[in-house]
């Protein structure tokens, strides 16, 4: 476990630098970050979902993330106490949702009623991350009844 969370701490350390984000892509790190983001070690969690955040600011790599699995364990880690993690999964969830396809997908994937549910959090990043994110999922036709159906106007 040590091993795991050091080797994805190095990786989110060289994704800081965008540089190094296609050579992950390349060499096959998203689908081992992927699964990461579903281990029982918050920590390893929380490093591997600021990894994915900053490979996810590629259009191309926003739609590889989705398209690899990685939207059921990021929307899972919305329901986890420890609001670090919750914050940096949130604030990927809204760089996924820049793009259309992902709108849609985030939507189905039930990541709207828990994002609305964090616009009531107490901490204020959370919130914001949530907001920004439902903010961007509005942007479709498709999803502007089902934010007002899930209770997403209140809290805004």
């Amino acid at each position: 476990e040590n091993i795991q969370e050091q080797a994805c701490g190095t990786i989110w350390s060289l994704s800081v630098n965008a540089d190094n984000r296609p050579r992950i892509v390349q060499e096959g790190g998203l689908p081992s970050l992927i699964t990461l983001l579903r281990h029982a070690n918050e920590k390893i969690q929380e490093l591997a979902v600021l990894a994915i955040r900053n490979i996810s600011t590629s259009d191309d790599n926003k739609i590889k993330i989705v398209r690899l699995g990685g939207l059921p364990p990021i929307i899972g880690i919305l329901r986890s106490t420890n609001m670090r993690v919750v914050e940096q999964a949130a604030g990927t969830l809204w760089s996924l949702s820049v793009s259309e396809e992902n709108q849609i997908k985030i939507v189905q994937e039930d990541g709207l009623q828990l994002l609305v549910g964090l616009l009531r959090s107490p901490n204020e990043n959370v919130a914001e991350q949530a907001a920004g994110c439902i903010r961007n999922l509005s942007m479709h036709d498709e999803n502007d009844a089902k934010i007002v159906r899930e209770g997403g106007l209140p809290p805004l």
